[in-house]
């Protein structure tokens, strides 16, 4: 395979590499690699433009790349019992977790025949509803009270107006976005994207 993945010069070659990922995949094996390189960092590589045919299959290489990273990210996750511990490593490390999904959402759906990738997003699927999800979840459902969530240093709805707005002298514009479904992991890519 080692040998596939140095050449270009077809864009065959493209194809059998993206099989054997998604075959690695499939089959849960993350510890797979390409001349050294993890199943993210060999698609990242391949969608380099130093590689003839990066742009026709930049698609593929993503949803390769965010299927990797999101399954090795849940294997390795150690859940805490410890509510804050566990706030604390959502906002640190387990929100990737929910964009590596919507990153592989977004690239799968770019795919124009996605009909080999099938099998991929069904397994990401399950990973994300049936172990992230659920795990997370009932960790999170188990361990949560009103009197605990007092204790958490972490600020609260009700005293948003108060920390981020009151202090405004009215000469400026402040714009505030409200949505239930503006979920974590997106104010972080919106916040970095900001900066």
């Amino acid at each position: 395979m080692a040998d596939i993945f140095a050449c270009d010069a077809f864009a065959g070659l493209y194809d059998i590499i993206i099989d054997w990922a998604l075959e690695q995949l499939n089959d849960e094996i993350l510890d797979a690699q390409i001349d050294g390189l993890s199943i993210a960092e060999a698609a990242d590589q391949r969608m380099s433009k130093a590689y003839h045919y990066s742009d026709r299959y930049k698609n593929e290489y993503t949803t390769i790349k965010y299927a990797y990273l999101m399954m090795k990210s849940i294997s390795l996750m150690e859940l805490s019992s410890d509510i804050k511990s566990l706030a604390t490593n959502y906002r640190k490390e387990y929100y990737l977790i929910d964009s590596y999904y919507r990153w592989f959402y977004y690239a799968y759906d770019q795919i124009e025949d996605n009909t080999k990738f099938s099998d991929i997003r069904q397994k990401i699927e399950n990973i994300y509803a049936n172990i992230y999800l659920q795990k997370i979840t009932s960790k999170w459902n188990e361990n949560f009270t009103n009197e605990l969530m007092n204790t958490i240093d972490l600020p609260k709805q009700e005293d948003f107006y108060k920390h981020y707005i009151r202090g405004y002298d009215g000469k400026q514009r402040v714009i505030v976005i409200i949505s239930d479904a503006f979920r974590y992991e997106c104010q972080r890519n919106f916040l970095a994207d900001w900066n």
